[in-house]
Protein backbone atom coordinates (compact mmCIF):
# COMPACT_ATOMS: atom_id res chain seq x y z
CA UNK A 1 0.00 0.00 0.00
CA UNK A 2 2.74 2.45 0.52
CA UNK A 3 3.72 1.81 -3.36
CA UNK A 4 -0.16 3.12 -4.22
CA UNK A 5 0.51 6.17 -2.08
CA UNK A 6 3.39 7.40 -3.37
CA UNK A 7 2.30 6.88 -6.71
CA UNK A 8 -1.36 8.31 -5.85
CA UNK A 9 0.07 12.19 -5.54
CA UNK A 10 1.17 12.09 -9.27
CA UNK A 11 -1.32 9.67 -10.94
CA UNK A 12 -4.33 9.46 -8.95
CA UNK A 13 -5.71 6.78 -6.67
CA UNK A 14 -7.82 5.10 -9.33
CA UNK A 15 -4.85 4.88 -11.61
CA UNK A 16 -2.54 3.66 -9.11
CA UNK A 17 -4.89 0.87 -6.97
CA UNK A 18 -5.67 -0.07 -10.69
CA UNK A 19 -1.70 -0.81 -11.37
CA UNK A 20 -1.26 -2.61 -8.12
CA UNK A 21 -4.52 -4.46 -8.87
CA UNK A 22 -6.77 -3.30 -5.45
CA UNK A 23 -10.17 -1.32 -5.70
CA UNK A 24 -9.59 2.21 -5.01
CA UNK A 25 -12.13 2.12 -1.74
CA UNK A 26 -9.66 -0.49 -0.24
CA UNK A 27 -6.87 2.28 -0.42
CA UNK A 28 -9.45 5.05 1.30
CA UNK A 29 -10.29 2.51 3.54
CA UNK A 30 -6.56 1.85 5.15
CA UNK A 31 -5.85 5.49 5.04
CA UNK A 32 -8.57 5.80 7.94
CA UNK A 33 -8.37 3.46 10.49
CA UNK A 34 -11.30 1.85 12.15
CA UNK A 35 -12.43 3.69 15.16
CA UNK A 36 -13.53 1.28 17.97
CA UNK A 37 -16.51 2.05 20.85
CA UNK A 38 -19.27 3.49 20.80
CA UNK A 39 -20.38 6.42 18.63
CA UNK A 40 -20.02 10.13 19.51
CA UNK A 41 -23.38 11.75 19.95
CA UNK A 42 -24.76 13.22 16.88
CA UNK A 43 -24.93 16.99 16.84
CA UNK A 44 -28.06 19.05 17.35
CA UNK A 45 -29.37 19.96 14.00
CA UNK A 46 -28.84 23.96 14.04
CA UNK A 47 -32.99 23.73 13.02
CA UNK A 48 -33.93 21.85 15.85
CA UNK A 49 -37.29 22.55 17.61
CA UNK A 50 -36.04 24.53 20.93
CA UNK A 51 -37.79 23.33 24.40
CA UNK A 52 -40.48 25.46 24.10
CA UNK A 53 -41.36 24.88 20.61
CA UNK A 54 -41.74 21.16 21.22
CA UNK A 55 -43.94 22.28 24.48
CA UNK A 56 -45.97 24.22 22.06
CA UNK A 57 -46.01 21.20 19.16
CA UNK A 58 -47.22 18.48 21.69
CA UNK A 59 -50.32 20.90 23.24
CA UNK A 60 -51.19 21.56 19.80
CA UNK A 61 -51.41 17.86 19.00
CA UNK A 62 -52.86 16.96 22.23
CA UNK A 63 -55.47 19.94 22.07
CA UNK A 64 -58.82 18.00 21.99
CA UNK A 65 -59.63 19.61 18.54
CA UNK A 66 -56.71 18.04 16.62
CA UNK A 67 -56.49 14.85 18.87
CA UNK A 68 -58.47 12.77 16.40
CA UNK A 69 -56.37 14.17 13.24
CA UNK A 70 -53.07 13.48 11.49
CA UNK A 71 -50.47 15.30 11.62
CA UNK A 72 -50.72 16.23 7.94
CA UNK A 73 -54.32 17.24 8.65
CA UNK A 74 -52.88 19.43 11.89
CA UNK A 75 -49.91 21.28 9.86
CA UNK A 76 -52.92 21.96 6.79
CA UNK A 77 -55.55 22.68 9.24
CA UNK A 78 -53.15 25.34 11.09
CA UNK A 79 -51.45 26.74 8.06
CA UNK A 80 -55.14 27.97 7.04
CA UNK A 81 -55.60 29.62 10.10
CA UNK A 82 -52.33 31.37 9.09
CA UNK A 83 -50.35 29.10 11.63
CA UNK A 84 -47.24 26.95 11.82
CA UNK A 85 -45.99 24.75 14.01
CA UNK A 86 -43.17 22.26 12.69
CA UNK A 87 -43.26 20.57 9.48
CA UNK A 88 -45.16 17.00 8.87
CA UNK A 89 -42.31 14.98 9.25
CA UNK A 90 -41.00 16.76 12.22
CA UNK A 91 -44.37 16.26 14.22
CA UNK A 92 -44.28 12.42 13.77
CA UNK A 93 -40.94 12.30 14.72
CA UNK A 94 -42.03 14.10 18.23
CA UNK A 95 -45.04 11.68 17.90
CA UNK A 96 -42.60 8.49 18.15
CA UNK A 97 -40.32 10.12 20.28
CA UNK A 98 -42.88 10.36 23.24
CA UNK A 99 -44.63 6.40 22.05
CA UNK A 100 -47.67 8.20 21.08
CA UNK A 101 -47.54 6.86 17.50
CA UNK A 102 -49.34 3.52 17.25
CA UNK A 103 -53.04 2.17 15.42
CA UNK A 104 -55.80 3.56 17.16
CA UNK A 105 -58.29 1.83 15.35
CA UNK A 106 -59.26 -1.80 16.96
CA UNK A 107 -57.67 -4.31 14.15
CA UNK A 108 -58.95 -7.64 13.29
CA UNK A 109 -56.46 -10.25 14.91
CA UNK A 110 -56.37 -13.62 13.52
CA UNK A 111 -55.66 -16.32 15.82
CA UNK A 112 -52.74 -18.07 15.61
CA UNK A 113 -52.33 -21.03 13.82
CA UNK A 114 -52.12 -24.25 15.05
CA UNK A 115 -50.84 -27.46 13.64
CA UNK A 116 -53.55 -30.17 13.44
CA UNK A 117 -53.68 -33.04 15.93
CA UNK A 118 -54.76 -36.60 15.54
CA UNK A 119 -57.19 -37.60 18.55
CA UNK A 120 -57.96 -41.61 18.82
CA UNK A 121 -61.21 -41.45 21.12
CA UNK A 122 -61.69 -45.28 20.22
CA UNK A 123 -58.66 -46.96 21.65
CA UNK A 124 -58.08 -50.93 21.08
CA UNK A 125 -59.86 -50.91 18.26
CA UNK A 126 -59.22 -54.45 15.85
CA UNK A 127 -57.22 -53.22 13.13
CA UNK A 128 -59.71 -55.88 10.90
CA UNK A 129 -62.18 -52.73 11.81
CA UNK A 130 -60.14 -49.99 10.73
CA UNK A 131 -61.98 -50.19 7.52
CA UNK A 132 -65.15 -48.65 9.12
CA UNK A 133 -63.33 -45.51 10.33
CA UNK A 134 -61.04 -45.00 7.49
CA UNK A 135 -62.86 -45.85 4.58
CA UNK A 136 -59.47 -46.18 1.98
CA UNK A 137 -56.13 -48.36 2.37
CA UNK A 138 -54.18 -45.20 1.38
CA UNK A 139 -55.48 -42.87 4.33
CA UNK A 140 -54.97 -46.09 6.95
CA UNK A 141 -51.41 -46.19 5.29
CA UNK A 142 -50.70 -42.57 5.37
CA UNK A 143 -52.14 -42.51 8.86
CA UNK A 144 -49.35 -44.66 10.37
CA UNK A 145 -46.85 -43.19 8.73
CA UNK A 146 -47.36 -40.02 10.75
CA UNK A 147 -48.25 -41.75 13.38
CA UNK A 148 -45.22 -43.59 13.27
CA UNK A 149 -43.05 -40.26 12.22
CA UNK A 150 -43.16 -39.14 16.02
CA UNK A 151 -44.55 -41.80 17.14
CA UNK A 152 -43.90 -42.86 21.23
CA UNK A 153 -43.45 -46.38 22.07
CA UNK A 154 -45.62 -47.71 24.99
CA UNK A 155 -45.05 -51.35 26.43
CA UNK A 156 -47.69 -53.22 27.00
CA UNK A 157 -47.05 -56.22 29.89
CA UNK A 158 -49.54 -59.19 28.06
CA UNK A 159 -50.97 -60.55 25.43
CA UNK A 160 -51.26 -57.86 22.29
CA UNK A 161 -55.32 -57.16 21.82
CA UNK A 162 -54.60 -57.51 18.23
CA UNK A 163 -52.96 -61.16 18.31
CA UNK A 164 -55.75 -62.23 20.41
CA UNK A 165 -58.02 -61.47 18.15
CA UNK A 166 -56.66 -63.00 15.53
CA UNK A 167 -56.14 -66.27 17.62
CA UNK A 168 -59.87 -66.41 18.01
CA UNK A 169 -60.63 -65.41 14.73
CA UNK A 170 -58.27 -68.57 13.67
CA UNK A 171 -59.80 -71.19 15.90
CA UNK A 172 -63.51 -70.05 14.71
CA UNK A 173 -62.37 -70.59 11.39
CA UNK A 174 -61.17 -73.91 12.27
CA UNK A 175 -64.57 -74.83 13.81
CA UNK A 176 -66.23 -73.87 10.92
CA UNK A 177 -63.74 -75.95 8.69
CA UNK A 178 -64.59 -78.70 10.64
CA UNK A 179 -68.11 -78.33 10.33
CA UNK A 180 -68.35 -78.35 6.87
CA UNK A 181 -65.76 -81.76 6.13
CA UNK A 182 -68.14 -83.38 9.23
CA UNK A 183 -71.10 -82.21 6.87
CA UNK A 184 -73.03 -80.19 9.22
Amino acid sequence: MKAVEEVAATVGVTAAAAAVGVSPATVYRRRKPPVHGPRPPRPTPARALSPEEVDRALGILHDPRFVDFAPRTIVAVLLDEGDYIASVSTLYRLLEKYGEIKERRKQLRHERYAAPQLHADAPNRPFGEWREVFPHATCVVALVDRLVHRAQVVAIEGESFRLKEAKERETLRAKRRREKASGG
